[in-house]
C-alpha cells in the first residue's frame, strides 16, 4: 500500500505536509512589511494574541476562525502583490506547489489557501500531540495507519529536540513516502536540530530488481531535499525469516513492525516506558555500531575533496542539477558579489568550500543534466539558487555568471529535460548529484543551518551502491525515452 497512489481523501486525512500555521504568518508579515500591532489592529485583534500566533504558542479561536481567515485575507490581499507571491512560490517549495497548480486561484484566494492549510494542519498537530501525551502504549493495524504514524513521528518529533539525536528503523524508511506523498511534502523548519535516522536496505532486492532501484535511489534523493532534517544514514540489512522491523529513539519510543509485506508493517505495536525504550535503544545502537554504512553525511566535505587525488576517472562523469546554482560562478565574481554586497560572508565562505568539489578534473568532462524549466529562468530571468532561497542576477553580475557557466560545464555536454512536457521528469529529486563510478555524492541546499558544512554533502561509501547511483544518473538522461517514474 505504501508504494500505490493516494486517494484524494488521503490529503485531508493527514497526508498533507504544508507549512504550519506560525510560519506561514511570519512569512506574510515579513514579506508584507507589516508589524505585529499594524496587523493586530487590522484583523481587530489584541496585539498580545498575534504574538502567540506567530511564535507557534496559540492558534486563532476555532468558533472565529473563518471571520478572523477572511479579515487576515483582506488585509493581506491589499498588501502583497503579485509579484511578491511569484517571490513566495520561488523562495518555498509548497507555495510553488500552490501557485502553479491547475486550480485557478486569484491572489486572494491563494492568501487565504495558504492561511487555511496551515491552520488545518497545526490543529492536527497539537492533536496528535495531545493523544500521544495520554498513551504510554500504541497498536496500529493497516500500511496506512503505521506508514502515516511513521511519518508523522519523524516530521513532528524533530521540532521538540534540544539537540541531536538518532532514530534507529532496522526496515527501508524510504518505502514510507510513494511519489504521490513526496509530490507534496516540504517543511520549512529552521533549526540547527536534527534526527539522524540510521536504517536498513536489502541490497539483494535491490540488485535483482531494476526498476525498484531506480526509484529507491530517486525516493532517496527526494526526501534529503525536501527533508532536510532528516540525516537518512543508510546501512546494509541482512535479512532474517523472522519478518520483523525494530525501532528505537532514546528517551522516546521503541517498536515493532510485524506482517511486512513490501517492507511496510502491517502492525505496528510502540512502548514509551523507560524500561523498554533504553534497552531496545541500546539493542540497535549496537546492531548499527557493527556496521559501516553504506551511505551518510561528510563531517567536512572540504578535506574530502582535498585529498582526493587528481586523475580523471575512467568513466564519464554525471551531474544532476535540477538547478543552476550561485556556485558554478567563478571566485571572481565571488569577490565582486560579495564587495557590491549581493551575498554576506557565510555565503561567500560557503561558496568558496564548494568550489573544491567543482574544481574536481572530472567536471569540465562530464554530461551535465538539468531541466529546461530551471535552464529558461536562469538564461531569461536571471535566476540563479542559494543555498536557502532563489536570488536574479542582473547586468555585469549576470553576464560574468553566464560566461563563469560555460567555462565550468561545457555547452555540448549539457543534457537539458524537458520538464513541461514530461510530468514525471518533476518527481526527481532537488539535489545535486555526482557520480563517476569511483565516487558519488549528493548535494543538498534546503538546510536550516547552510554554513554547517556537516550538513550539506552525502557520499556514497559502498562500491555497489555507488553504481547504484551511476544507473540512476544513465537512467535520467535516458528518461525521455525510458522513463522509470511511470
Amino acid at each position: 500500500m505504501c508504494e500505490g497512489e493516494l486517494s484524494p481523501g488521503d490529503r485531508e486525512a493527514g497526508w498533507d505536509f504544508s507549512m504550519f500555521f506560525s510560519e506561514i504568518l511570519n512569512i506574510l508579515l515579513y514579506l508584507s512589511n507589516t508589524s505585529i500591532q499594524e496587523f493586530a489592529n487590522a484583523i481587530l485583534y489584541d496585539r498580545s494574541y498575534i504574538s502567540k500566533w506567530v511564535n507557534d504558542r496559540a492558534l486563532p479561536s476555532l468558533s472565529g476562525w473563518q471571520e478572523t481567515k477572511e479579515n487576515m485575507t483582506k488585509f493581506l490581499d491589499a498588501k502583497l502583490s503579485v509579484n511578491d507571491m511569484e517571490y513566495l512560490s520561488i523562495q518555498y517549495p509548497y507555495i510553488q506547489a500552490l501557485v502553479y497548480s491547475d486550480k485557478e486561484q486569484s491572489k486572494a484566494e491563494l492568501i487565504a489557501d495558504l492561511l487555511e492549510k496551515s491552520y488545518v494542519r497545526t490543529s492536527s498537530r497539537d492533536e496528535i500531540r495531545k493523544n500521544e501525551e495520554q498513551s504510554s502504549a500504541i497498536t496500529l493495524t493497516g500500511a496506512e495507519d503505521v506508514v502515516n504514524y511513521l511519518i508523522n513521528y519523524l516530521t513532528q518529533n524533530v521540532r521538540d529536540l534540544s539537540d541531536n539525536t538518532t532514530f534507529y528503523y532496522t526496515g527501508n524508511i524510504v518505502r514510507c513516502f510513494n511519489n504521490r506523498l513526496l509530490d507534496n511534502i516540504y517543511i520549512n523548519y529552521i533549526s540547527p536540530n536534527s534526527i539522524k535516522v540510521k536504517f536498513a536496505i536489502n541490497m539483494d532486492f535491490l540488485l535483482n530488481d531494476n526498476h525498484e532501484k531506480l526509484n529507491f535511489i530517486n525516493s532517496y534523493f527526494r526526501l534529503i531535499s525536501s527533508l532536510p532534517f532528516l540525516d537518512l544514514e543508510i546501512y546494509e540489512a541482512k535479512r532474517n525469516t523472522d519478518n520483523i522491523i525494530r525501532m528505537a529513539q532514546k528517551g522516546k519510543m521503541a517498536g515493532w513492525g510485524f506482517d511486512l509485506i513490501n517492507e511496510i508493517p502491517e502492525i505496528l505495536f510502540i512502548v514509551e516506558n523507560k524500561e523498554n525504550v533504553d534497552e531496545s535503544h541500546l539493542s540497535l545502537r549496537k546492531f548499527f555500531e557493527e556496521k559501516n554504512p553504506i551511505l551518510s553525511l561528510l563531517d567536512n566535505f572540504v578535506e574530502k575533496f582535498t585529498e582526493m587525488d587528481k586523475n580523471l576517472p575512467a568513466n564519464t562523469p554525471i551531474l544532476y542539477t535540477p538547478r543552476l546554482y550561485l556556485y558554478y560562478g567563478s571566485d571572481e565574481l565571488r569577490e565582486q558579489m560579495l564587495e557590491d554586497r549581493f551575498i554576506n560572508i557565510k555565503e561567500y565562505e560557503l561558496w568558496g568550500k564548494i568550489r573544491t568539489i567543482l574544481l574536481r578534473p572530472g567536471i569540465p568532462q562530464a554530461k551535465i543534466i538539468i531541466t529546461r524549466s530551471s535552464f529558461n529562468d536562469t538564461f531569461a530571468r536571471g535566476w540563479i539558487y542559494q543555498s536557502n532561497g532563489g536570488l536574479q542576477l542582473f547586468g555585469d553580475h549576470y553576464k560574468k555568471y553566464m560566461e563563469d557557466l560555460f567555462l565550468l560545464f561545457q555547452r555540448e555536454n549539457m543534457i537539458i529535460l524537458d520538464d513541461e512536457k514530461i510530468l514525471n521528469v518533476r518527481r526527481l529529486p532537488m539535489s545535486v548529484v555526482y557520480g563517476d563510478q569511483t565516487g558519488s555524492y549528493a548535494m543538498q541546499f534546503n538546510q536550516m543551518t547552510p554554513y554547517e558544512t556537516r550538513n550539506i554533502l552525502y557520499e556514497s561509501k559502498n562500491e555497489t551502491f555507488t553504481n547504484l547511483i551511476y544507473d540512476w544518473l544513465k537512467a535520467i538522461m535516458n528518461i525521455e525515452n525510458e522513463n522509470f517514474l511511470k
